[in-house]
Parts: C-alpha cells; sequence; structure tokens
C-alpha cells in the first residue's frame, strides 16, 4: 500500500545529486529504498513512449514550494502492470534518473525486488550422468507467471508476430542454472529473417523478471502439442 513519504522524496533529490558515475552498490539500494513510497508528480500525459518502443508511466520530482498531486512508485505499480508499462524517473533529466521495464515491476510485485541474482549463461552439462535427465515440461503456474503479467506479454507478441493466439509452456531442464525456462510460440518463420526474430526475442525479455530464462523451440518440435495459449 502507497504510503507517500515526502522524506524518502527529499532523499531521491540527494541521490540524483549524485554525479551518474559515482553511483555505485550502495548508491543503488538507497535508491531501491526511498524510491518505493517517495511522494513524486507525474505529468498532464503520464505515460510516454519511450525510445525503445515501450510505455513508460512518469514519475518526477515535485517542484518545491508548489502543490501538486502526488503519486509513487507503489501507488502506480499494479496500474502498470495491468497495462504494460514500465516507470521512467525523471525523464527530462535526459537520460532519465531512472528506468524500471515492466520485469523490475513484475519483480518487486511478486519477489519483493526490483532485480534478482541473473541466471548463469547457458553451458555445456558439468559431467556426464549415470542416466538422462529428462526435459520435464508443463504449464508455468500463475504464481510464477501471473495473469497480469501474460495478458502484457500477450499483447507484445500479437503485435509483434500478428498471431492471435500466442501460447506458452514451461521447460524445465535440470542441466540448466535456474533449470525452468519459459517458452512462446514464436519461431524464426514469423519474421522476416533471424535478425528480426532474436531481436523479437531480446525485446521480450524487457517484460521478464532478471533471473527468468527464455528458450525456444523449433516449430516441428514434438512439444509444441504441449503449449496452451496465454
Amino acid at each position: 500500500m502507497a504510503k507517500f513519504d515526502l522524506s524518502k522524496t527529499g532523499e531521491l533529490a540527494d541521490l540524483f545529486a549524485t554525479a551518474r558515475a559515482q553511483r555505485d552498490q550502495n548508491w543503488k539500494q538507497r535508491f531501491y529504498s526511498a524510491v518505493v513510497d517517495a511522494s513524486m508528480a507525474t505529468t498532464p500525459q503520464q505515460v510516454l513512449r519511450g525510445p525503445d518502443g515501450f510505455s513508460y508511466f512518469v514519475l518526477n520530482i515535485p517542484p518545491a514550494g508548489q502543490p501538486f498531486e502526488t503519486f509513487c512508485v507503489s501507488h502506480v505499480l499494479d496500474v502498470c502492470l495491468d497495462n504494460g508499462f514500465g516507470i521512467v524517473i525523471q525523464p527530462d533529466a535526459n537520460p532519465p534518473q531512472w528506468v524500471f521495464n515492466y520485469g523490475n515491476l513484475w519483480s518487486f510485485k511478486s519477489f519483493g525486488k526490483f532485480e534478482m541474482e541473473r541466471p548463469a549463461a547457458p553451458s555445456e552439462p558439468k559431467a556426464p550422468v549415470a542416466s538422462p535427465q529428462p526435459l520435464l515440461v508443463g504449464q508455468p503456474s500463475l504464481d510464477l507467471f501471473p495473469a497480469y503479467a501474460r495478458k502484457a506479454v500477450k499483447a507484445f507478441l500479437v503485435a509483434a508476430t500478428g498471431n492471435a493466439d500466442p501460447q506458452v509452456l514451461l521447460l524445465n531442464d535440470a542441466r540448466q542454472d535456474p533449470p525452468q525456462s519459459l517458452v512462446f510460440s514464436v519461431f524464426p518463420e514469423d519474421f522476416a529473417g533471424q535478425s528480426e526474430f532474436e531481436q523479437a526475442m531480446y525485446r521480450l525479455t524487457w517484460f521478464l523478471p532478471s533471473h527468468y530464462r527464455l528458450a525456444n523451440i523449433p516449430r516441428d518440435s514434438n512439444l509444441t502439442d504441449r503449449f496452451a495459449s496465454l
């Protein structure tokens, strides 16, 4: 629940006075602690489209000594998650003071942190095993992939691929860390070329918490019958 804390607003202003080159991990942790309930203002339009093509709810440090309608991250969090928005702090700072993508907001809602530890890069199995480790295939639970996130990802995939019924499955591979990967019904054949496919997959990560892993399978894979609609 939003607390609308003006003392946190002052802390944000002090933090933003720090040169960007000096914003270390301690600065980031102080920022994350302050930004959730810091009282901020927005703009008449409220939502802008960033240069990356994604939409962001605008939050600004309010002008000193002037009345303003109060907003804060915790106040607009559910609105952003329901509508597929990120949040941008002080966009006129050029570059903005901070940008939260959709995955950051989903992560905070589900796990209480804007950033989780990122998975290691995929690698070969560390050692042979006595018996093959099967790939387990199923559907992601609503805890893992909430309804609001499914709605946002579906809207993106419909626009990116033209497929009105994008689908998902959950792949569990014990050789990976983390073992679970989300797989969507997105295939290279849906795009003009391989680079366009890779760009769409990269943009899809904007919606996901930092510790989630994406995978893809060929269109002719025998796993495609395990897809289910988002």
